[in-house]
């Protein structure tokens, strides 16, 4: 298994992914994971689509975002994102899951790649408010497939309510999902005057094995213990 840690300021170039900080070399890589590439989970995910936005329409009275940015840390996004995570850094928030369990279920049921164990691992109901947007960047790694489910979208114009992944842009729908690499340098933008929330998940890279996953869990593992 080979891997580079990749510096921070590297080279990069719109249309090619640019990890910020770790690269397992040899992975197949394409900006939005379509057609004969869209995984057969995101399927499965879109005939629950109702039940997962009826869950996140409850919890969001009831449980503030736990979206926080370190001292120090550099913000990514100009007015307000709020989160709802079932995994936060690589850990399952069990009191996010006992207050939407069935969107906790549907999860572990229908997508078994979903990835946790590693620090820049996420699942969590992404809420871009009104007038809000997320400035181009590159995920720390490419060991992942970044999936949006849309549950609530203000507007499939792009113009006003999209995103970008490398030269593509595209509207979010409500009820499908989006499976893209965010590897590849991406932004989002909301200018409506209503919320657009999707359901943001991470699931390991299809390339990787399972027995490469338990390497990279381990490897990490390693460097927080030291």
């Amino acid at each position: 298994m080979a891997a580079t840690i990749v510096r921070s300021g590297a080279l990069r170039l719109r249309g090619r992914p640019g990890p910020s900080l770790f690269s397992l070399a040899g992975l197949g890589s394409q900006p939005i994971w379509g057609g004969a590439a869209r995984p057969a989970w995101a399927a499965s995910l879109e005939r629950e689509w109702t039940t997962v936005r009826d869950e996140y329409e409850a919890v969001k009275a009831r449980r503030g975002s736990d979206y926080a940015v370190a001292d120090g840390e550099h913000k990514l996004h100009a007015g307000d994102w709020e989160w709802r995570s079932f995994v936060l850094k690589g850990e399952w928030q069990g009191d996010m899951a006992a207050q939407c369990p069935r969107t906790a279920e549907i999860l572990r049921e229908h997508v078994p790649d979903l990835m946790t164990g590693l620090p820049f691992a996420y699942c969590f109901f992404s809420t871009l408010k009104a007038g809000s947007a997320i400035q181009p960047h590159y995920a720390p790694c490419n060991l992942r497939v970044r999936c949006h489910l849309g549950l609530s979208v203000p507007s499939e114009n792009v113009d006003d309510c999209g995103i970008r992944v490398a030269d593509q842009a595209q509207a979010w729908q409500e009820g499908s999902a989006l499976v893209f690499d965010d590897a590849f340098e991406h932004e989002t933008w909301n200018k409506t005057e209503e919320d657009r929330v999707v359901l943001l998940l991470d699931v390991w890279h299809p390339d990787i094995s399972l027995s490469e996953r338990q390497e990279i869990i381990d490897m990490f593992a390693s460097v927080r213990r030291n």
